[in-house]
């Protein structure tokens, strides 16, 4: 069954001022230019006020400044700041969040010197290699790999085919979506008369609380020392 608000629900939700009609339940929320009649939607931007009024929203968040009365049948909410108001929205309709039950998968291979507490999530084609750490609760996709003595705090989700390599350390919350690789070689050559030669790269990264990045991200390591991704760090992927 549908999870249904009314105007009145939704604007006790966000704090603003409703103006129009009152009665219209809804489902869902959308992009002014994607709405049916029964999903919310706002106005972040004054480059889409255009789309407001042909929009099929009957619900629309919208900025004080925004002076256009709603057409019949639909309904403003003014609030100081729509985008943040619409998050509250969003996470109204949203499904409850998965939760990853605790266990290791059958095709998991993680090294006897790995310590792993039964606490976390590790699913299929994981590797963890010797002296890796894994904090309580931490969740671990498909594929994903830990690399020797790599270090991984509490309540990190490592999405699928992520790359954590050797003596890396990620603090506490950490999340890395899709595809990252942590602790690659930085790009060190030197040139010579015969040639390139590689410089050895022998740092790490070190990942503190509560950083996010985005999928296909990559962070080297050091040529020596660190790569230092601060506390509460939001890369955006590639």
């Amino acid at each position: 069954m549908l999870l249904e608000k009314t105007a009145r629900q939704i604007c006790d939700l966000v704090g603003g001022k409703l103006i129009g009609n009152t009665d219209t339940s809804f489902q869902g929320v959308a992009a002014l230019s994607e709405a049916r009649d029964c999903d919310v939607a706002f106005l972040g931007n004054d480059k889409y006020i255009s789309q407001v009024l042909p929009s099929r929203s009957a619900l629309v968040l919208v900025p004080p400044e925004f002076e256009q009365a709603p057409p019949e049948g639909r309904a403003w909410i003014v609030c100081d700041s729509p985008s943040e108001a619409f998050s509250k929205v969003v996470a109204l309709f949203m499904p409850p969040p998965e939760v990853y039950a605790p266990g290791v998968h059958s095709s998991a291979v993680i090294s006897p010197d790995a310590q792993v507490p039964a606490s976390v999530h590790i699913a299929a084609g994981v590797v963890i290699e010797a002296g890796a750490v894994i904090g309580e609760n931490t969740v671990l996709m498909a594929n994903v790999y830990v690399g020797r003595k790599a270090v991984l705090g509490a309540d990190c989700l490592i999405y699928p085919n992520v790359t954590i390599r050797e003596r890396c350390l990620l603090g506490n919350r950490v999340i890395l979506h899709a595809g990252v690789v942590i602790g690659s070689d930085g790009f060190g050559y030197k040139s010579t008369p015969e040639g390139h030669e590689k410089i050895p790269q022998v740092g790490i990264v070190q990942i503190d609380d509560d950083v996010e990045i985005g999928a296909n991200s990559c962070v080297d390591r050091a040529r020596f020392g660190r790569t230092w991704v601060k506390r509460g760090s939001k890369l955006d992927n590639l």
